[in-house]
């Protein structure tokens, strides 16, 4: 957020306007839409992951040597 504050505050809204015209929109859709899938898919691994070691541990008996 203080990154695009500070763009619009250095650069006029003439010259911002020329610099957006002048970006194809097709690569940043494209750039767009593959870090949203990224987040998405990094959200869909963080949440079905197991969480800690499910590991079976035998139980402790009074017998064992």
């Amino acid at each position: 957020m203080s990154g695009v504050l500070l763009v619009v505050a250095v650069l006029s809204w003439d010259r911002l306007i020329d610099l957006a015209a002048r970006i194809p929109l097709v690569p940043l859709v494209l750039v767009i839409a593959s870090a949203a899938c990224a987040l998405a898919a990094g959200e869909l691994y963080r949440r079905t992951r197991l969480r800690g070691p499910r590991r079976f541990v035998p139980p402790i008996r009074w017998w064992w040597p």
